[in-house]
């Protein structure tokens, strides 16, 4: 037990963000905070 990379003990890495690393409860709060934090697409508010 010594391995943090055993995919079997953390189910849940599927729910971190890649750019900050926080674990989401499920996938979709993560690809709503990746929307919302580190979208690409469109310029954060407040930047013209």
């Amino acid at each position: 037990m010594g391995t943090s990379a055993e995919p079997s003990s953390k189910p849940s890495t599927d729910n971190t963000c890649h750019l900050c690393g926080i674990t989401f409860r499920n996938k979709d709060e993560k690809e709503e905070h990746i929307k919302l934090e580190h979208s690409e697409h469109k310029q954060p508010s407040g930047v013209s």
